[in-house]
């Protein structure tokens, strides 16, 4: 008995020493974590501004489109770099043995001997209508991205522009709301006073109870119209689901003058980015036509290489090697026992060393 007494008291007594530091290394850890939740709950200001600047940055489907812009950049370099001069090197040193043939069972060859060989090759095509198209349509079709591009941008702009609207309209609502509860609460105070005076009756009380509730539930439904405005700008947006949003800018009660729907038709089909899409699209695809017509035309294309040969690399002699070479599509010809694909043409001079 006394045994059992002595370890209660020891365990109180040391309950009593480490709760206050257990308790004080809670409240250090928490006072430490509330300052990232305060900042991460930090309401985010946003005018109407910085709205339409931040969906230009922030939103997917423009930012797709941008690299849509570099992926047709580099179309048109490749289709550019097929008409530069293309050039090669090639150095080699073989040694060799030649079989000369047989004399009687005895097979002949040549002793090794030595080769070395450097060239340096190039290639240039001087006329090819398909690629010259083929360039042109890729540039045109960089061109009919950036104006889908553009459409895209002022799409997400106006569709931003909208929602921040709505939600400045929500807010404005809500607050006028609120103002006409407070006034019917107040009106509803006097009424009853004067009814325990018995000036009014519980017939104007009902009514006026009745159009608080109406008033508060026109509340609600415009504060869920807010938070919905509010949601559909963060996802616009690209923000953080958990930032609150405060909308900066104040509901404007004067509005400029609105063209006419003619007016608004007309510049809409000279200025508006999707139409000239349109129109650069069916400019690509003549283009694309056409450099696949124009693989029937013929081409011209220089080639030449110059080098080394010898049997050392030190005991060679120049070499070079020219020509011009007219290049027919592949058409077939008839002739007197049939058909043959044309052949190429070529001209040039090729030195003997």
């Amino acid at each position: 008995m006394t045994s059992s007494l002595a370890l209660l008291v020891l365990c109180l007594f040391i309950g009593s020493v480490f709760t206050p530091s257990l308790v004080q290394a809670d409240l250090s850890i928490g006072e430490s974590g509330s300052p990232s939740q305060t900042q991460l709950l930090q309401p985010l200001r946003l005018t109407l501004k910085d709205a339409l600047a931040a969906v230009l940055d922030n939103n997917p489907d423009v930012l797709l489109y941008k690299e849509r812009i570099l992926e047709a950049q580099g179309h048109v370099r490749t289709q550019l770099g097929a008409m530069f001069p293309s050039i090669s090197a090639d150095v080699r040193q073989t040694r060799r043995t030649q079989f000369l043939g047989t004399i009687g069972l005895s097979p002949m060859r040549t002793d090794p001997f030595s080769i070395f060989d450097a060239r340096i090759s190039a290639t240039q095509n001087l006329f090819s209508l398909s690629l010259i198209q083929r360039w042109r349509a890729s540039r045109e079709s960089l061109r009919m991205t950036e104006q889908e591009s553009d459409a895209k941008r002022f799409d997400m702009m106006a569709t931003v522009a909208l929602v921040y609207m709505e939600g400045v309209k929500a807010m404005t609502a809500a607050g006028m709301h609120e103002a006409n509860q407070r006034t019917m609460e107040e009106l509803l105070e006097t009424v009853r006073q004067r009814q325990r005076g018995g000036v009014a009756t519980g017939l104007d009380i009902a009514r006026l109870e009745a159009q608080l509730a109406s008033e508060r539930q026109q509340g609600s439904s415009v504060r869920y119209d807010l938070e919905h405005a509010t949601l559909s700008l963060i996802n616009l947006l690209a923000l953080p689901t958990e930032i609150p949003l405060v909308l900066a800018d104040a509901w404007l009660t004067t509005v400029e003058a609105v063209p006419t729907t003619q007016r608004a038709v007309e510049e809409a089909l000279n200025q508006r980015p999707e139409i000239q899409a349109q129109y650069t699209r069916v400019k690509v695809s003549e283009l694309t036509y056409a450099s696949i017509t124009g693989e029937r035309v013929p081409s011209l294309v220089a080639q030449g290489d110059y080098g080394l040969v010898g049997n050392r690399w030190n005991n060679t002699l120049d070499t070079y090697n020219m020509g011009l070479v007219l290049r027919f599509p592949s058409l077939m010809v008839p002739n007197a026992k049939g058909v043959s694909p044309r052949p190429e043409v070529s001209g040039g001079k090729n030195p003997c060393v």
